[in-house]
C-alpha cells in the first residue's frame, strides 16, 4: 500500500499514520514481537520497509499484546530532544540532543531517499545536552535525516540544506 495506516478498534475505521513518507510504497511491516523478559530492548516496536523511503519505525505502539510495554526508565523512554538548528541551512548547522548515559554515540547524515553521506563518532560523550557542529558546506542542496545512536538510544530529525 501506499503509506501506512492503523485500526484501534479491530479494523472499524483506519488512521493515516505515514508522517514522513505519506503515499510511499511500503513492502514490508515487522512488529518486533519478543518481550523484555526474553531479551527484547524494544518490544512491540514497528518496522517499515519502503520503496526509495529507506526503513523507518514506530514507537508509538510499544506493546506485544500481553500486557508487556518498555519498562519505564529505559533508554527507549528517555527523549533525546534531537534538533538540527538553524533549519533550514545555507552552511553548517548544528546539532543538540540529550543522552541518557555518557559513553560514545554516532550521527549519521542521510539523503532523503536513504543513502549514508556523512558520519560523525563522538567519543566520550556526557549524559544530558550536547551540541554538534555539523559540516554541511559540502552537501548538496536538498533535505537530509540525521540520526543519532547512543548506546541502546536512536532518533533521527531532518534538516533542509539550502
Amino acid at each position: 500500500s501506499n503509506g501506512v495506516f492503523v485500526s484501534e478498534n479491530g479494523g472499524l475505521s483506519w488512521q493515516n499514520a505515514s508522517t514522513g513518507f505519506e503515499g510511499t510504497p511500503v513492502y514490508e511491516v515487522h512488529q518486533s514481537w519478543r518481550s523484555w523478559e526474553e531479551g527484547n530492548g524494544r518490544p512491540g516496536e514497528i518496522h517499515i520497509g519502503t520503496f526509495g523511503r529507506g526503513i523507518w519505525t514506530s514507537t508509538a505502539y510499544l506493546s506485544t499484546g500481553n500486557g508487556s510495554t518498555n519498562k519505564p526508565n529505559s533508554a527507549e523512554n528517555f527523549k533525546t530532544n534531537l534538533k538540527s538548528f538553524p533549519n533550514p541551512s545555507n552552511e553548517n548547522t548544528n546539532v543538540t540532543f540529550e543522552i541518557q548515559k555518557s559513553g560514545k554515540a554516532t550521527l549519521a547524515v542521510y539523503t532523503i531517499t536513504g543513502q549514508l553521506v556523512k558520519t560523525i563518532s563522538l567519543e566520550n560523550v556526557n549524559s544530558g545536552t550536547n551540541t554538534v557542529s555539523l559540516e554541511s558546506s559540502d552537501l548538496p542542496r536538498g533535505t537530509y535525516i540525521v540520526k543519532l545512536v547512543s548506546g541502546k538510544q536512536t532518533d533521527s530529525s531532518k534538516f533542509i540544506k539550502l
